[in-house]
């Protein structure tokens, strides 16, 4: 399940004031995406409080809105049951910037880091100053180049509920794809997860945060009643999305342009394609159009007649004979271009197996063959 579909409930906010139009609810409610103010930068925090604790499989985010893109996040997940494996024995904390949403009374949090060597391999976790009920684990940084969307995939989760998971190879068009993991050396930081944090740490040429897309993706934690979860599955398999509807052109003088114009861009495209089959030969190598009274040089080239009188003529003006414009050899003798009949015959064959482009006594504009078929 999508537990930030709508139709779940959850509940998100943000550390930092967004623009007009791109509040972050529109995160689980709408598909504007959500966008900072112009003058807020990164770090920005992103939080998702869930109706029930979930093992998380996997975490979806398309990071460009519009021109804007973010290149940086860090993801934080608040487990269930974490407190119990992380006693409070952390000294020397450190400020970090956190987010301050509605149901938490602190502005800021620090990193406890065990200083005793006995626990140096531990790492960090994030806990609001002065209460240890709230800890948020780190489960992935991760930097991006040029992609536009996240897959975010924990590789440790195990799948009870007989739901269809989606395929989180789907990529929206004309996206590219960054794919990590989701990993931490304590497992339960992905399971019975009762809220995340989608830190975005920097952006592209310095512009404001942005996020167009989350989704998390999972099932109810073990630790969720019976009730609950039939709860859940029952608004789940009864939520639709809501599909993007473009918005309808008006039709004038009761025509119908939709039919139109898709008649009219399969013919163009059957046509242009015929077109493009046109034989190498066919065309002038000096020009590259088709010939029409085609000659063959001593040299062997094909080239059109005309092409030929115009080679010629500015050769005159220079003072120099006529020649053959691939060799320079005069004409002499036996050396003079002749007619391809065999090339003509076959130029006059395909113009008249593609007789279907005309209309009436007048030929489509965009036909190649426009230039040579009423010259004979």
């Amino acid at each position: 399940m999508n537990f930030t579909a709508p139709c779940l409930g959850p509940v998100v906010w943000s550390s930092k004031p967004s623009a007009d139009g791109y509040d972050v609810h529109n995160l689980v409610s709408g598909n504007k995406g959500f966008k900072g103010a112009d003058f807020i930068r990164p770090p920005v925090d992103i939080s998702v409080t869930f109706p029930v604790p979930i093992d998380i499989s996997y975490i979806k985010m398309v990071a460009r809105l519009e021109q804007k893109r973010s290149t940086a996040f860090s993801v934080f997940t608040e487990p269930e049951d974490i407190t119990s494996s992380h006693p409070q024995n952390a000294s020397g904390p450190s400020q970090v910037p956190s987010p301050s949403g509605p149901s938490r009374g602190k502005s800021s949090v620090s990193s406890a880091v065990n200083a005793s060597s006995e626990h140096s391999s531990k790492p960090p976790v994030i806990t609001l100053d002065g209460d240890m009920s709230d800890i948020y684990l780190c489960v992935g940084k991760f930097y991006t180049k040029s992609e536009d969307e996240l897959a975010l995939k924990n590789h440790h989760y195990r799948h009870w509920l007989r739901l269809p998971m989606p395929d989180d190879n789907s990529i929206m068009k004309g996206h590219s794809v960054f794919r990590g993991s989701l990993r931490h050396c304590n497992r339960k930081a992905l399971r019975c997860v009762k809220s995340i944090i989608v830190r975005i740490q920097n952006t592209a040429e310095r512009g404001p945060p942005v996020l167009h897309c989350l989704e998390v993706w999972g099932q109810p934690g073990i630790s969720t009643n019976k009730n609950k979860r039939r709860e859940l599955l029952k608004q789940w398999m009864a939520y639709k999305p809501v599909a993007v509807v473009k918005p309808v052109v008006p039709r004038l003088y009761n025509s119908n342009p939709e039919e139109n114009k898709t008649e009219k861009s399969h013919n163009e495209e059957l046509i242009n394609r015929e077109l493009l089959e046109v034989p190498e030969d066919f065309l002038d190598p000096l020009t590259c159009d088709v010939m029409t009274v085609p000659l063959l040089l001593p040299s062997g080239n094909s080239i059109d007649a005309h092409t030929l009188d115009r080679y010629i003529a500015g050769e005159a003006t220079w003072g120099r004979p006529a020649s053959d414009p691939f060799t320079g050899v005069p004409f002499r003798g036996g050396k003079q271009p002749a007619p391809n009949v065999a090339l003509k015959a076959r130029i006059d064959r395909q113009a008249l197996h593609l007789s279907h482009l005309y209309i009436g006594p007048s030929l489509r504009p965009h036909s190649l063959y426009v230039y040579y078929i009423y010259s004979f």
